[in-house]
C-alpha cells in the first residue's frame, strides 16, 4: 500500500468506532476498513452507512462482505418504476436493499408464512 493510500484508509475495531466515524468530517475522502463483520455492522443499524455517505466516505470494507462503495447509489430496482406494483411493496424493495440480503430474506419468508396462515384461517370461516 502506498503512502497516499495509507493516509485515506480508517481502520475500525468494532461498531463504536464506526458510528464514532460517522458524526465527523474527518472521514470525507476516506475508505473505512472494518475488523468485523457486516452482520455485526448491520445489528447496530444501517443508518449509518447513509451518514458516512453524508460525511463524505468513499467507502467501507467488511471481512465478509468486501468493499460497499459508498460513491455510488445502489441500483434502482426496476421493479420500482412498475405501475402494476403496489408503493407497500416498491417501499419494502427499496428498504430491502440497504438491509443483509439473508435477513431480509428470512424475515419476508416469514411474512409470507404469516399472511397465508391468515388467509386460511379467513377462508376458513363461513359466511
Amino acid at each position: 500500500m502506498n503512502k497516499r493510500n495509507e493516509e485515506d484508509l480508517l481502520i475500525a475495531s468494532q461498531y463504536n468506532t464506526v458510528f464514532d466515524l460517522s458524526k465527523t468530517r474527518g472521514i470525507k475522502g476516506k475508505h473505512i476498513h472494518c475488523q468485523f463483520t457486516y452482520k455485526h455492522f448491520i445489528q447496530g443499524g444501517s443508518t449509518i452507512l447513509r451518514e458516512l455517505e453524508k460525511q463524505g466516505a468513499t467507502s467501507i470494507f467488511f471481512k465478509d462482505v468486501g468493499v460497499i462503495d459508498l460513491k455510488s447509489p445502489p441500483p434502482q430496482n426496476p421493479m420500482t418504476n412498475d405501475p402494476t406494483i403496489s408503493y407497500w411493496l416498491k417501499e419494502q424493495l427499496e428498504i430491502a436493499q440497504k438491509r443483509d440480503p439473508l435477513d431480509a430474506l428470512n424475515d419476508a419468508e416469514m411474512l409470507v408464512s404469516i399472511l397465508k396462515e391468515k388467509f386460511k384461517q379467513l377462508s376458513m370461516v363461513d359466511v
